[in-house]
């Protein structure tokens, strides 16, 4: 099994608020997604961005990330969201599973059910390193709300 990494980069969207993108070996998420689009004949469904925190409260990111967050939902965690920065409008999801040496990120879809996406991923990531990647999420005090 091979270990990515992953970074939380922070992006100020044109209406300046703060968006999270997961960069998975050092590709947007967004990209890969697109890519896999592309190259699976699935569709494009366009219009995605990273979550904004100041639209919705995911509660803690460190927690959201590790799949222990407090929305949408235990088994689902949202990664991208809306380029209108609402991440209900167009969600993209994965379930995120940790163990001891590493977290894994599978399961990917747009809304429940989607099989589309059943040949995404996994990514899996080495825990200490994803944890430290964690570090760099904003808190709820760091985030402005509109």
């Amino acid at each position: 099994m091979t270990l990515g990494t992953i970074v939380f980069e922070r992006r100020t969207r044109e209406d300046g608020a703060l968006s999270i993108m997961p960069l998975i070996d050092g590709i947007a998420l967004i990209d890969r997604v697109a890519t896999f689009e592309r190259e699976h004949h699935c569709g494009d469904s366009g219009g995605r961005d990273g979550l904004v925190p100041e639209y919705f409260r995911f509660g803690p990111l460190d927690r959201h990330f590790m799949g222990r967050g407090e929305a949408p939902s235990p088994t689902r965690v949202v990664v991208l969201g809306c380029d209108c920065g609402e991440w209900g409008c167009n969600p993209f999801f994965c379930r995120v599973e940790v163990d001891v040496q590493a977290v894994r990120w599978s399961g990917f879809e747009r809304f429940s059910g989607d099989e589309a996406y059943a040949a995404f991923g996994p990514f899996v990531f080495e825990r200490g390193a994803y944890e430290q990647a964690l570090k760099t999420l904003p808190g709820d005090e760091d985030v402005e709300r509109a």
